[in-house]
């Protein structure tokens, strides 16, 4: 069946995955002993609180704040937001500030395209003035180098656009070209003269003509050397002035370009509900708010704050570490087709430093088979591809992070939330706002899970950044021509969004090449039922779910929970 559309590709991979999960799981999948990305059934609240306008929205800020002293990482992996028209002055805020950045953002293009207009004029002279400064290098090179025919080739190009450019305008009887007819190998001979041919009757007798056409050839050949002369000077000076302000021109595109940025990052972070499948579901199920006649707004954002953990267990040699330690990326146990990937792409992986990189910092390697059979998803998601380079950067980036906060387990815990805020301004000006944290997810992730994670947030990154080059006219890094002639009519093409949702489809199964049901002993706790349903869960509710909900409840003053000075 189709995957429900998704804010974020860990929620479309779950929905895709978790049918195919041995034993079947709600809000998530698993392989015993592979992979673990599981939400206990008995640990799944759902948050709703309502209150004077602010205090929800400054209870949620408090509690991510606070969650990072509980040595929680904390990212937000999507946002979107609806304001009711009605609420004018919020709508005045967002709305129209939007409209604004995107009169900036026209304003800003336009400038672009004419700066890019003059500077392709600039360059189409440079390009030809270029030309002619290499001719005049060419003849000082062949005769330092005792090049003959180098000088020779190029002396008779300045040669032909003298004649065609300069002595066609001296007039009738007198241009070469005219009188041609009356001397048919004039043009030849006036080619094969040096600068030392200057005498009329030594001219007639090295090419065996007449003196006539000697004499017009000697004059000819001084006009040529004088002209010459000048017409040297003048390219050198005006190829300078032109590289100067082509240089300048291009700088100014870039300046343009990069004044952009912050514009168009502030428009795309400003998502409107309406602009997706998925927001406008959302907005059918809350129609019964009215926002077409009642002051309303609306964002939802899910949120990941995760930290790695361990449950104690006497029984448990302690978790192997590899600080620092670095070998060559073909070497590490990576998936075949990652590997093979590596080595096409390795002087790519040197010039950004992961040629070499690090061993898995407690001895189990994140980037698995499964990661790569999932990476599609994310990649379809954002409409992006991930390198080697990209994934390795994650990687190294994650270890990073877990030595920062002193993480050297394999297991996350996560709090995967859905967090929704909705503002309502009654008829009398009354104002309320509620906020609802639903599903409020906690999760069981095992690191190649939170690699999965790290690697949807890198997407995102690299989206944004397409999609700003496409808006400023730059083409995306690593496109190719062949790409863009491929890709060509698709510009023309109109696709419906079932033959996007076709294109989606994928059979992650035969890319792993097992089944869900096939159970093997695996790198992580083999035994679900025993070893992870039991003591994990429990340590992941203690440090984790119940603290958040004492928080919450306890600032709404709900009796019976008081907010907790410190969590473990």
């Amino acid at each position: 069946m189709p995957v429900p559309p998704a804010l974020t590709a860990m929620e479309e991979i779950t929905a895709a995955m978790e049918s195919k999960s041995q034993p079947e799981t709600s809000g998530g999948f698993m392989v015993e002993g592979e992979i673990y990305h599981v939400a206990p059934y008995n640990q799944r609240p759902l948050l709703d609180f309502t209150s004077p306008p602010g205090k929800c929205s400054a209870t949620l800020f408090s509690f991510l704040f606070y969650l990072a002293k509980w040595r929680f990482k904390v990212v937000q992996a999507a946002n979107v937001m609806e304001v009711s028209p009605v609420h004018s002055q919020y709508y005045q805020m967002t709305i129209q500030q939007k409209q604004q950045l995107e009169s900036q953002i026209k304003s800003g293009l336009a400038s672009v395209t004419s700066a890019v207009s003059d500077f392709e004029l600039l360059f189409h002279d440079l390009r030809k003035y270029k030309e002619h400064v290499d001719l005049f290098e060419n003849i000082g090179k062949g005769k330092s180098e005792k090049n003959e025919a180098l000088a020779k080739q190029s002396e008779q190009s300045l040669k032909a656009i003298f004649i065609d450019e300069v002595d066609v305008h001296t007039g009738e009887g007198i241009a070469l070209k005219l009188i041609a007819p009356r001397w048919p190998t004039i043009i030849a001979d006036f080619m094969e003269m040096d600068d030392g041919d200057r005498d009329p009757k030594s001219i007639a007798k090295k090419h065996n003509i007449s003196e006539a056409e000697g004499v017009v050839l000697a004059t000819k050949n001084k006009l040529y050397i004088e002209w010459k002369g000048i017409f040297r000077q003048t390219v050198l000076d005006r190829f300078n002035r032109l590289f100067a302000m082509s240089k300048a021109r291009k700088n100014s595109i870039d300046e343009y370009k990069n004044m952009l940025k912050p514009y168009i990052t502030r428009y795309k972070s400003i998502t409107e509900l309406g602009s997706s499948q998925w927001g406008r579901g959302f907005l059918r199920g809350g129609s019964w708010a009215a926002p077409s006649a009642q002051a309303v707004s609306v964002d939802r954002s899910i949120v990941w704050a995760f930290k790695a953990f361990h449950p104690p267990d006497i029984y448990k040699a302690g978790v192997e570490t590899f600080r620092g330690e670095k070998v060559d990326a073909r070497r590490l146990p990576f998936p075949p087709e990652f590997r093979e990937k590596i080595g096409k792409n390795f002087n790519a992986l040197k010039d950004e430093g992961l040629d070499k990189v690090e061993i898995s910092i407690n001895g189990i390697e994140p980037l698995d088979k499964y990661v790569i059979g999932l990476m599609p998803y994310i990649e379809r998601h954002y409409n992006i591809k991930l390198t080697p380079v990209d994934v390795l950067a994650v990687r190294r980036d994650f270890f990073a992070t877990c030595k920062e906060y002193g993480w050297f387990d394999p297991y996350f815990g996560v709090l995967d939330m859905t967090i929704t805020r909705m503002t309502v301004r009654l008829q009398d000006g009354s104002e309320l706002e509620d906020i609802t944290i639903s599903p409020f997810l906690p999760y069981v992730d095992t690191q190649n899970v939170m690699l999965l994670r790290m690697l949807e947030l890198k997407a995102q990154e690299k989206a944004m950044e397409g999609y700003i080059s496409e808006m400023i006219g730059e083409l995306p890094e690593g496109t190719k021509v062949q790409d863009l002639l491929k890709n060509y009519s698709d510009l023309f093409e109109y696709k419906e969004e079932e033959k996007k949702e076709e294109k989606k489809k994928s059979d992650f199964m035969s890319k792993l090449g097992m089944e869900f049901s096939f159970f093997r002993k695996g790198r992580y706790e083999p035994h679900f039922e025993d070893n992870v349903n039991g003591p994990y869960f429990r340590e992941l509710r203690d440090f984790a779910i119940a603290p958040a909900i004492t928080w919450w409840k306890g600032t709404f003053e709900v009796p019976g929970f008081r907010r907790p000075g410190f969590v473990k």
